[in-house]
Order: C-alpha cells, then structure tokens, then sequence
C-alpha cells in the first residue's frame, strides 16, 4: 500500500491496511457535519468515511474510506456532480458492480479534480467510458453485496491526468478524503482541507429530488442518492 506521498494512489480500496491508516492524512476525517434542510429527509451515512471496519483483517488494521449509504435494492444512485465516466465493470471482490467520475473544477465548482466512485450497484452500470453525465442523472441501482447500500468514495487532485488498472483508477498526486468535503463551500485549494478538522463546518446539504428538481437552485454538487420534500 503507498503512503501519503506515493507518486500513484490506488483508491478504489474499501479497507485499507494498517500501513494506509497509520498516520496516513489521506485516511483523514475532516469533522465535516452535514445538514439535511428542515423540510427533506435525505438517505443518511450509516458508515462514515475514517471508521474502522470490524471486517479488516487484522480487525484493528483497516479504516473505511468512503461513506455507505443504506438504501432499498434498486435505489437510483446519482452523479454528485457533472462530469465524464472514467471506469464502469465488475469485481468477484467485495467491490462488486461499480463506475467512476472525473470532475473538473469548472463542473463542481472547487479549487481541484475531484474523482467520485459508486461501488455495490444491482448490476453493471448503463454507461460508457468517455461519456458525459449531468448533475443528478442517475447512473446506476444500489445492490446488496454484503447490505442494500451505495457506497460513495471520493478523491481529489491538482490534475487530470488518470490511469485505469483493473477496477482501479490510479491519480497521481490524488488524496482520497471525506466526500463531505465536496459539499464544502469557499475551499481556495488542497490546502484547505488541512485546516478543516481544526474548525470543522455544519453544511446543509444540496440535494435533487425524485423529479430531478436540485436545491438549492443551481448547485453543481449534490446528494449522491435523490431526497425527499416533506
């Protein structure tokens, strides 16, 4: 497993070993709090990005690096932002049925790349590497690998530059952090991202609904699974 400074970051991993944990700033929590608005009920995480998995073997060796999402069989799962399919497939692993993004900071509007990763699908997702996705458009169905669940990691760079490995995608430079950061508003850059554990924010979290309507208006970054109005 590289270490916070490895040139190649491999961050397709849903448990990763002591060697990645230890010390590791890219195993970070950020403290991040998000909000649902007063009148929305929004899918809520029920394993946080930075918890230690009671699977790892060893059990006190692996820390989870993403958020899980418990849902229904046949959830629409949705794209955080605008962006272009990178890598879609399948894995015999704990991965499963699984698509990657890349977005651009002109398509979320943050100060860096930001790569999102949807893992435990129903089936292999209806896209095709190179494609364009919308905001909110639904790009595939939450399965049951282990529990009904959508799992949603998240990684950012201060480049484009990827390569695809099996059901890997290697970012150099990349550092996998709490997607809750992606939610963050009036980040100036990477090195923003140090400091927030520090201060750690309260974010309302933006969100689409079931007819695709995004609140708040405009946002280039919502909820990876549609809320609903009360």
């Amino acid at each position: 497993m590289p270490d916070a400074r490895a040139l190649m970051v491999a961050a397709v991993l849903v448990v990763l070993g002591a060697s990645a944990a230890e010390g590791n700033a890219d195993i970070q929590a950020s403290g991040v709090t998000l909000v649902a608005a007063k009148d929305v009920s929004c899918p809520p995480i029920v394993v946080p990005f930075g918890y230690v998995s009671p699977y790892a073997t060893p059990r006190h060796a692996g820390v989870h690096d993403g958020i899980d999402i418990s849902l229904p069989e046949g959830t629409p799962a949705l794209a955080i932002a605008a962006g272009k399919v990178i890598s879609i497939g399948t894995s015999a692993t704990f991965t499963g049925d699984y698509a990657w993004l890349q977005h651009a900071p002109s398509d979320t509007g943050l100060p860096f790349w930001l790569y999102s990763t949807y893992l435990h699908f129903d089936r292999v997702p209806d896209l095709e590497a190179g494609s364009a996705v919308k905001v909110a458009q639904v790009i595939g169905r939450s399965g049951k690998r282990s529990y009904p669940n959508l799992h949603l990691g998240t990684l950012v760079s201060g480049g484009d530059r990827y390569e695809t490995r099996r059901t890997s995608v290697l970012v150099p430079g990349g550092r996998v952090v709490d997607p809750a950061v992606v939610y963050v508003a009036g980040l100036g850059g990477l090195a923003d991202l140090e400091r927030l554990p520090r201060a750690p924010p309260s974010v309302l979290i933006p969100y689409a609904t079931d007819d695709g309507v995004i609140r708040p208006d405009k946002s280039r970054v919502v909820w990876p699974v549609a809320c609903k109005r009360h």
